[in-house]
């Protein structure tokens, strides 16, 4: 379990606990008091919410509050939202990687270690996710060899962190991946052409339009091939990427990967 601190974030295995002022408290208390036995990818623990400003997960009093349906958990980083959903089949958080904890009402049970099948895939399932934090690499070229298969936090940091530019068509998109954590993108779409006036004289010419931009925090789970990254905006909007090397003939291109499909071109600008 990571803990951060800016009113109050804490990031639970598979759930996020936000803090906002306490003026916006909702409803939403109530459906959640109680004791709650959670499930993710076979991990189980347990959270109860005593009061509209406590809960207790795994035994660990923490302090919380809630606006509407998101909660908020603290690091060091800052405020990051995360959108819980309440069912008559149960309770449901987001994790920063894109995976689902699922609740259920009930009495408390011993949390305890995920039963894991041993498999030859190349899955990224077993590896950490690498969020901003205490725990958050130096910025530093990784020692000795590294394989396309390490899931090593430095390693990762030192590979992806740049700006990875993406053409389609008229428009080119960037996406800043910080080496402290932190990202921004932008979009902007550029067309060819001019106008003139009534006598035909040429008195201008069209340029780039539809510039877009954002920002906020991202993390990562996976390995140098392959895995997840999740970019999760400062509304609390998240986006999953799902990367892969480019690879062909059986050579692989370290400076370029597969976004979702799209294929993105690195520039180490923070190096």
């Amino acid at each position: 379990m990571l803990i951060k601190t800016v009113g109050t974030l804490i990031f639970l295995p598979g759930f996020v606990v936000a803090m906002f002022p306490s003026t916006a408290l909702s409803s939403s208390s109530a459906s959640l008091s109680g004791y709650w036995n959670c499930e993710e990818e076979g991990a189980r623990y347990t959270l109860e919410f005593k009061t509209e400003s406590q809960l207790v997960y795994n035994g660990q009093s923490l302090n919380y509050q809630l606006q509407d349906n998101v909660l908020l958990v603290q690091e060091e980083y800052g405020f990051t939202p995360y959108v819980f959903e309440i069912k008559k089949t149960g309770l449901t958080f987001l994790s920063p990687d894109g995976s689902v904890s699922r609740c259920q009402k009930g009495e408390a049970v011993q949390a305890s270690k995920p039963t894991k099948k041993p498999s030859t895939a190349k899955a990224t399932t077993d590896v950490q996710t690498l969020v901003p934090g205490r725990n958050w690499p130096a910025y530093v070229r990784p020692s000795g060899n590294v394989s396309w298969e390490s899931s090593d936090p430095q390693a990762l940091l030192y590979k992806f962190s740049g700006r990875w530019d993406n053409y389609s068509g008229s428009t080119l998109s960037n996406i800043y991946l910080k080496p402290e954590g932190s990202f921004s993108d932008s979009s902007e779409t550029s067309y060819s052409g001019s106008f003139s006036d009534q006598a035909g004289y040429q008195t201008g010419a069209w340029g780039t339009v539809g510039q877009s931009q954002g920002g906020g925090y991202w993390s990562i789970k996976g390995t140098l091939s392959r895995g997840v990254i999740t970019l999760v905006r400062s509304n609390g909007q998240h986006k999953v990427i799902n990367y892969q090397v480019h690879v062909k003939n059986g050579e692989y291109y370290g400076g370029e990967y597969f976004f979702n499909g799209a294929l993105h071109s690195v520039n180490y600008i923070y190096r």
